[in-house]
């Protein structure tokens, strides 16, 4: 996966704020209307977040096919013996060189796809990817990592994915709420310890 700088001071804050409201705090989000229509099929189900495109990028962990390789080559080659022992040893080095090559390139990447919007609800996350809407259920999350703008999310029986930005903190404590409730500190350490830093300085 790409590397990712830290998110800008003020997104990091924002992210932070949001934490404590939400879970030291026990406070709520207000309600956003969404951008497109059947994006709240849970019942109480509200969106919380519309983030506009060019904020955040989208990568899924995803194999790539298997590419064939055809090593081709004569069947039969006649000449001297140094002349044939050579053309083998040739033709091993090149066949494991694309061997390799293709085991390379099928292995598991990460890949991104172009990302419209972004919504988030008190239920799922959404993404507009190249065009077409797809939601991944925070009940379905195993695990959430965030590491400075990458918020990576893992699943037991689909791709992990990964939204890259500024605003991806940010998504992370609102994930981090709704799917892991009590359990968010140890999910997303760093904003829990932002926000503990955060309590003098609200109470001066």
């Amino acid at each position: 996966m790409t590397a990712y700088n830290g998110p800008s001071t003020e997104a990091w804050g924002h992210a932070v704020k949001t934490y404590d409201h939400l879970l030291l705090q026990g406070g709520r989000l207000a309600p956003v209307d969404p951008p497109a229509p059947g994006m709240l099929p849970g019942r109480g189900e509200h969106a919380v977040g519309v983030l506009a495109p060019g904020w955040m990028t989208y990568q899924r962990y995803v194999a790539v096919t298997p590419t064939t390789y055809d090593e081709g080559g004569p069947g039969i080659v006649v000449g001297s013996q140094p002349f044939v022992a050579g053309y083998v040893l040739a033709s091993i080095a090149r066949g494991a060189f694309h061997r390799n090559r293709i085991q390379r390139e099928s292995a598991p990447q990460w890949h991104y796809s172009q990302l419209g919007h972004v919504v988030l609800t008190t239920h799922r996350l959404w993404c507009e990817v190249a065009g077409e809407w797809m939601n991944f259920p925070y009940d379905c999350a195993v695990g959430l990592r965030l590491d400075g703008a990458a918020l990576t999310l893992s699943y037991l029986d689909a791709e992990p994915l990964c939204l890259a930005g500024d605003l991806a903190p940010w998504c992370a404590a609102v994930i981090a709420h709704y799917r892991f409730g009590a359990n968010a500190p140890q999910v997303v350490p760093s904003l829990h310890h932002a926000a503990l830093a955060l309590q003098p300085a609200l109470a001066s």
